[in-house]
């Protein structure tokens, strides 16, 4: 289980990394920001970011506008 946006959250299978975790969300690595237990990680990391049960990942989503 893991606090995703200050929600907790089960996944099955738990993802290992925090690319696993994009993977299973769906989630492009474009316009993301993500903290691991308030660690901003930089998209170059998320593949060597091993996540634990209970860690607290926040996702933030840019989004354009004009």
């Amino acid at each position: 289980m893991l606090y995703l946006n200050d929600s907790l959250r089960e996944f099955t299978p738990m993802p290992e990394t925090i690319e696993q975790l994009l993977i299973q969300l769906s989630l492009e690595k474009k316009r993301l920001i993500i903290e691991h237990n308030g660690t901003v990680i930089l998209p170059d990391q998320y593949d060597a970011t091993l996540l634990t049960d209970r860690d607290r990942i926040e996702i933030i989503h840019f989004v354009g506008g004009g």
